[in-house]
């Protein structure tokens, strides 16, 4: 019903209403939905709240294409918690960034049933560019007598290019 609907109104078919999806030890969060863009900016954070170390030791970043019925996934990152921290004696908490992540995926063919979806998921190596996203991480230990539940919260935040230059000249 949409084709039709699009077909008379001349509405533009290729674009896409974005949204970030983070998962993380079983826990999603995920940013609002810019509708119809190419070049989306969210200027948001999502802060998980969870147990330190954490049993997961991956961090799953899609980009995802908000549908009525089942969103389309359009790239998959992950990040390795391993390979941004260090445990040894003059260790790190995990930290990543500010920095460009390239997404790949599958070619863009508009079908039902796509045979190479998985490339999307990140369940095989993408040949298609299919966008980035400029993401951090950052850890913080937060110091509590009481049990903090397990939660995600999704903020409005400053720029990154803001942030980063606050830093610089502090």
């Amino acid at each position: 019903m949409a084709n039709v609907k699009r077909a008379f109104t001349g509405e533009p078919r290729d674009l896409v209403d974005p949204y970030v999806l983070v998962s993380f030890c079983g826990h999603r969060g995920k940013t609002s939905v810019r509708n119809g863009c190419y070049e989306p900016v969210w200027n948001e954070q999502l802060v998980f709240t969870e147990m330190f170390p954490p049993l997961c030791r991956r961090l799953k970043i899609q980009l995802r294409d908000n549908e009525s019925v089942n969103d389309d996934v359009i790239g998959t990152h992950y990040i390795d918690l391993a390979k941004v921290s260090n445990e040894g004696e003059k260790g790190f908490l995990p930290t990543f960034g500010p920095c460009w992540v390239n997404l790949y995926g599958s070619t863009r063919n508009f079908q039902m049933i796509s045979e190479h979806a998985h490339l999307n998921e990140g369940l095989g190596e993408g040949v298609s560019y299919r966008g980035r996203l400029l993401i951090a991480l950052k850890t913080d230990i937060i110091d509590s007598d009481s049990v903090i539940p397990c939660s995600v919260e999704a903020e409005q935040c400053l720029p990154l290019a803001e942030v980063c230059d606050t830093i610089l000249k502090s």
